[in-house]
């Protein structure tokens, strides 16, 4: 085996089921810029986002990097793995106002400002490309069988590439193969694919420190203040509809007569290149929407001096990219070295 049970466990535990997940965001921001009164502030920024995203389970893993065995996949077993991609650019303006303003604030805060600020932002849809494939495997004396169903989707020239391939299967003396057919082209990632919505919106509290929260910091010089903030960021989805394509299969296969134990790996592989796997189907769906990575965002700063203490807490509401349903903590400091040269430090 190349790789060993033990290591499969390390990162899945026992049960063939446990997935783990992976994702990725990559963003790049041409122009930005910021306008900041006393009560309120305008913003306009335009970006291109991509967004990457996968999960694969200790069955499919099993398969992969340790191969196949009766040992292992005696009874059927979960192999299941999907991936997502999505790329599209935004234009987004931003406003911000104060509300209003209070003296005193239960004794511990004064001169309390209240803001809420909103960034609507309009979405240019360029790429996706997304695979959910669900499958169990057994292994016995005599035969492998692989019950199994994917979907996937596609917008553009590679939406056309997989229909062509689907119809010239339908010929019974078709001798060819899906690479002769499928060849994405970098060039569709700039192409307009589709539009969307979104918007950001968050609102902040800031106030000078006073009595009891004052004086604890009386032996650092400076202003002392407090700032605590809320926001939703990314609310809104895109919608391709561009040529977009999905395709699906549903179906179970069984070699039989093979020796289990010397040229397994060979017939499977075979059998992917006789493109088993490859017999799908074209929906009627000419449409995906793709949500944005919903978050909530909670945080505070503590100015005191020249010191600053902050702490954030971030929720995903999907699993898109690097967002995630778990609950993430942020922990830093910052020190500006003679006023000027910020000295920082986080987990």
């Amino acid at each position: 085996n190349v790789v060993g049970p033990e290591v499969l466990y390390e990162w899945f535990g026992t049960a063939m089921g446990n997935s783990r997940t992976m994702g990725m965001e990559v963003d790049v921001i041409p122009l930005a810029g910021a306008w900041r009164g006393k009560n309120m502030a305008f913003s306009l920024a335009f970006r291109n986002r991509a967004l990457i995203s996968g999960s694969l389970n200790r069955g499919f893993s099993e398969v992969l990097l340790a191969g196949i065995s009766q040992e292992r996949f005696s009874e059927p077993e979960p192999v299941n793995f999907s991936s997502n991609g999505v790329a599209f650019s935004e234009l987004s303006a931003g406003f911000s106002y104060q509300l209003l303003e209070i003296p005193t604030l239960l004794g511990i805060g004064e001169h309390i400002k209240v803001f809420a600020g909103v960034a609507p932002k309009s979405l240019i849809a360029h790429y996706t490309s997304s695979i959910d494939f669900n499958s169990t495997l057994q292994v016995t004396d005599s035969e492998v069988i692989h019950d199994f169903a994917y979907t996937f989707t596609s917008v553009g020239e590679l939406t056309n590439q997989f229909e062509d391939y689907y119809q010239a299967r339908q010929d019974p003396s078709f001798d060819g193969e899906i690479g002769d057919f499928v060849d994405p082209d970098g060039a569709s990632f700039t192409e307009t694919q589709g539009s969307g919505l979104g918007v950001d919106i968050g609102g902040t509290i800031e106030m000078d420190l006073a009595g009891p929260l004052k004086g604890a910091f009386a032996w650092i010089d400076g202003e002392k203040k407090l700032r605590v903030g809320l926001s939703i960021t990314d609310i809104g989805s895109i919608t391709y509809d561009s040529n977009a394509g999905q395709f699906s299969a549903d179906e179970t296969f069984t070699w039989d007569g093979i020796d289990i134990e010397d040229g397994l790996s060979d017939n499977f592989a075979d059998s992917v290149r006789q493109e088993i796997y490859q017999n799908y189907e074209p929906s009627d769906n000419k449409e995906i929407t793709e949500k944005l990575p919903t978050k909530l965002n909670f945080g505070a700063q503590l100015q005191a001096g020249e010191l600053a203490f902050a702490f954030d807490l971030q929720k995903g509401l999907y699993e898109t990219g690097m967002n995630s349903p778990r609950l993430a903590f942020g922990l830093g400091a910052e020190y500006k070295l003679f006023n000027i040269i910020p000295l920082r430090a986080g987990y």
